[in-house]
């Protein structure tokens, strides 16, 4: 596991202080002022998601090829998957901003690897945006998400469901890296649904 460890610690950190930043400090509205600023929250916001959903993918197709060590850590790994998966997909939140269902979940994972078959890694965010631009099919399976990103902006407070994946990564970031050498206890921090962030 160590070798994808890193990367997946990575990726779900990222895409978690996103979470935090656009529910519990603003951030899309801090970035929604100047034109430049807004293509960069949207882009960014999408393509920290995608990474993330790139690494779920890569572990994926290789745990059948690995020896991951212990079995039970392992088995808290794809619980863990599955949870942030779930809240993803899940359609009884108040709205659909970053509902995701599973197919393409695993459908987005899969755009944004690396063609190179011998390196296990994910496009890395130049190249994305500029697939963004030029190819209008990978554009469109971030339509959605884009959309919900630009809304979001305009809507204050903390939605539910982006704090269910702040947490849920955070858990998963707390199992991966339990000794607290890559993220130390002050970088974690959980979302409220109401009230100030846990240290």
């Amino acid at each position: 596991m160590g070798r994808y460890r890193d990367p997946l610690l990575w990726a779900a950190f990222d895409f978690q202080s996103r979470l935090f930043s656009i529910a519990g400090q603003a951030f899309l509205r801090v970035h929604f002022v100047q034109r430049h600023d807004q293509v960069y929250a949207v882009r960014s916001t999408l393509h920290v998601l995608a990474e993330y959903l790139g690494w779920v993918e890569i572990l994926r197709r290789r745990i059948y090829f690995l020896d991951l060590g212990n079995q039970e850590s392992n088995r808290r790994v794809v619980e863990l998957f599955a949870r942030i998966g779930n809240v993803l997909n899940d359609d009884t939140y108040p709205d659909a901003h970053f509902q995701l269902f599973r197919s393409d979940q695993r459908a987005i994972g899969e755009l944004v690897l690396a063609d190179d078959e011998e390196a296990d890694r994910c496009i890395g965010y130049a190249e994305f945006c500029a697939r963004l631009e030029s190819d209008p099919k990978f554009a469109a399976w971030f339509s959605r998400l884009s959309d919900s990103v630009v809304e979001l902006a305009s809507l204050p407070g903390r939605h539910p469901r982006l704090v269910d994946l702040q947490v849920a990564l955070m858990d998963l970031i707390d199992h991966l890296d339990p000794e607290r050498e890559r993220f130390p206890q002050k970088r974690r921090f959980r979302l409220n649904h109401v009230g100030p962030p846990d240290g």
